[in-house]
């Protein structure tokens, strides 16, 4: 009996340690995607602050993610990664330069502008690969005219911009919270932008998808299923208008970035019912991909002691770094 709930099991901390990711590193990715639209040099020094504590803290939960992956469900790897390879490689030279842009700009005071747009552009194309990988994985993988060159088709690239546009929502809002004004301001007039971009985003995407494919429209029209999933979509726009409305009369409170939150967890939510029971859409299920048993148990027995210790990190890291952030606090220029 327990042998059987092992690979659901994995795959529910699969799932939890890459939206963990998505959520944490989508906002300081986020800052960066921001950057373009604040000229002021010193506003730019006070959003590398907010994210400059954690930031490398964050990426911790993507190699997380892709060794739980790798180690639990080894056959869907294989029949992902060459499909991949393409975006996964352009993501990881746009992260790995992303960092050294960070520390770069504090050191270099001459060439800093320039190390800001590098940032900004490395977020950029950083954020568009985990979309277009998205978009292909719902899309492109199991789809009749599915081709190695994922990531080319109409779908895939608007999921990319929405993942873009998505991450810089999670920035401004997170940014929202963390600084004063002016910056503050001008962060809640990007949020309340940004918010009605994320509103047209998801209303395309929810229709896309159905109609995309048989399989999805299957799981998500058909009657009485549309009636049971209709909490999602309802519950997605309340939590928007309750971001909206926490920017209008308490942007210093948590409520217009936990409201962002909630809407990619509920988002996250309809991702995963749409692909159940599939590691590997139409092709290959959670069951049918899993690791032995005895792997399973093995990886898992790790995972189950290292989740909690790394979640305690994090949350203790943003406890610590908690409050308002000053230019000057840790890195300026």
């Amino acid at each position: 009996m327990m042998d059987a709930l092992l690979p659901y099991l994995a795959a529910g901390l699969v799932s939890f340690v890459i939206m963990m990711y998505v959520l944490l590193d989508g906002f300081d990715l986020g800052i960066g995607i921001l950057f373009p639209f604040i000229r002021d040099k010193s506003h730019r020094s006070i959003m590398i602050n907010t994210i400059a504590p954690v930031w490398d803290g964050n990426q911790t939960w993507l190699v997380l993610g892709g060794a739980l992956l790798y180690g639990c469900f080894p056959s869907a790897f294989s029949a992902l990664m060459p499909l991949f390879y393409f975006p996964i490689i352009i993501m990881s030279l746009a992260l790995v330069l992303r960092g050294v842009a960070f520390e770069f700009r504090f050191k270099a005071a001459k060439e800093s502008t320039l190390w800001c747009y590098v940032f900004s552009l490395a977020s950029i194309t950083a954020a568009f690969c985990q979309g277009t990988i998205l978009g292909s994985f719902v899309y492109g993988v199991g789809h009749p005219t599915c081709t190695r060159a994922l990531g080319c088709n109409t779908f895939s690239f608007f999921t990319g911009l929405c993942v873009v546009g998505g991450y810089a929502l999670l920035g401004a809002t997170f940014g929202v919270l963390k600084t004063k004004p002016p910056l503050q301001s001008q962060l809640v007039k990007l949020s309340k932008y940004l918010l009605i971009c994320m509103l047209f985003m998801l209303v395309v995407i929810s229709l896309w998808t159905p109609l995309s494919s048989t399989i999805y429209a299957e799981k998500w029209l058909r009657y009485p299923t549309i009636l049971w999933l209709s909490p999602l979509p309802i519950a997605s726009i309340i939590a928007l208008i309750t971001a909206w409305l926490g920017l209008q009369k308490k942007p210093d409170s948590a409520i217009p970035f936990l409201s962002v939150i909630a809407v990619f967890v509920l988002a996250f939510v309809g991702f995963f019912y749409s692909v159940w029971p599939y590691m590997v859409p139409n092709t290959l299920t959670i069951t049918q991909a899993a690791s032995e048993p005895k792997s399973l148990g093995f990886i898992l027995a790790g995972a189950i002691v290292m989740i909690p210790v790394l979640s305690a990190y994090t949350a203790y890291g943003y406890y610590v770094f908690r409050g308002k952030v000053e230019e000057n606090t840790f890195y300026n220029h």
